[in-house]
């Protein structure tokens, strides 16, 4: 995935990361997360608004392990070129 942020692809993971989503069955929000900033590099602003509006429920708080900055990054970065304070806001 570093790869295609890099080169500006990440768009091309779509698929890739609907599949791994669809077959997770624990809360790895940093799947969802991952959506929301490929969605955003490809300019699908309101496939990552869905994308947010599906966690703002839960003000983003999440276990804290290893993939936690993954997901917060992901999510900031969908929140960020989204535009919408909803998302920044402390609940």
């Amino acid at each position: 995935m570093a790869t295609q942020l890099q080169k500006r692809t990440l768009i091309e993971l779509i698929p890739l990361i609907e599949q791994m989503a669809s077959g997770i069955t624990e809360d790895l929000h940093m799947v969802p997360a991952a959506l929301a900033l490929v969605f955003v590099e490809g300019d699908r602003i309101d496939d990552a608004r869905r994308q947010l509006n599906e966690y703002v429920g839960t003000s983003f708080e999440f276990v804290v392990d290893p993939s936690w900055i993954i997901g917060m990054c992901g999510f900031a970065e969908g929140a960020v070129v989204v535009g919408d304070p909803t998302y920044a806001a402390p609940c």
